[in-house]
């Protein structure tokens, strides 16, 4: 069962890893159109993955790993310090 759960895992890791990739090259391509100053772009994904944190597999759990989700943004012109990771509080 450990070599299903690292091999599971490390798809996922090459997963996020291609996306990384993906992510750069659509933005790349953007720019060497010369669009890359009047196209906003937005990825977002979907939900976090737990992989044994609070002894659980999966996303389906009630906890802060399922429902952190990324966003990133590229808005030229709307966004006046772009680069910036913000932090959320999750806190009412």
């Amino acid at each position: 069962m450990l070599g299903s759960y690292h091999n599971k895992y490390r798809k996922y890791c090459e997963t996020l890893t291609a996306m990384d990739q993906d992510i750069v090259r659509l933005l790349n391509s953007i720019d060497a159109m010369g669009l890359g100053q009047s196209t906003l772009v937005i990825y977002l994904g979907d939900n976090g993955m737990q992989w044994g944190t609070h002894d659980c597999n999966g996303i389906r759990e009630p906890y802060e790993d399922s429902f952190k989700l990324p966003f990133i943004v590229r808005a030229p012109g709307l966004i006046l310090d772009p680069g910036k990771q913000r932090q959320q509080n999750l806190q009412s």
